[in-house]
């Protein structure tokens, strides 16, 4: 594909606007989401209402479901040209017809995410807490690319031979993922 540097910053380039519109988006979401789930479990323990657990259930789910998309969110992004309401769209159905993948991408974010937090806990591996920004991203994308990489190259065949997929996918020219 070329040299890794610039295959970076052309991605960077042609995706800025859209991935940080969809970060912004989906960072205000989960945190109302966040706050939703602390509010009703508050009310939960104050109150003997099932309406608030219920409540509490509902948000818990859809801040799942939206994990479900925001795994898949970046390298869809990174692999096609879409508009923000059809990589929403697409990015759904992805995950839908992947469901195994999607679910141990899942896990995988939370597991790495659980690692980290125990790292920074831990008084023996603080002093390698600065070494994270530099390992964890590159190790973590390396292993996503191994379970992400089959889907992109069954739909990329789709696209080639239909030259849509799904009725809006278009592929880039020099794919930054």
């Amino acid at each position: 594909r070329g040299y890794i540097t610039r295959c970076f910053f052309h991605g960077l380039k042609v995706n800025f606007k859209l991935g940080a519109l969809t970060s912004l988006l989906y960072g205000v979401f989960l945190a109302i989401m966040y706050f939703d789930i602390k509010y009703s479990l508050q009310m939960a323990l104050h109150t003997d209402s099932k309406f608030s657990f219920i409540l509490c259930g509902v948000f818990l789910c859809i801040m799942g479901f939206t994990f479900v998309i925001l795994v898949w969110l970046n390298p869809v992004l990174s692999r096609f040209e879409l508009t923000f309401k059809t990589l929403l769209r697409n990015t759904f159905l992805i995950s839908v017809k992947n469901i195994f993948r999607t679910l141990i991408l899942v896990i995988f974010w939370f597991a790495l995410g659980f690692l980290m937090f125990e790292m920074l806990m831990s008084e023996t591996m603080i002093k390698f807490v600065a070494l994270l920004p530099f390992f964890v991203p590159g190790v973590s994308a390396l292993v996503r690319s191994f379970i992400i990489e089959p889907v992109f190259k069954k739909l990329s065949s789709e696209v080639e031979e239909n030259g849509e997929h799904m009725g809006v996918l278009k592929m880039r020219s020099h794919a930054s993922w």
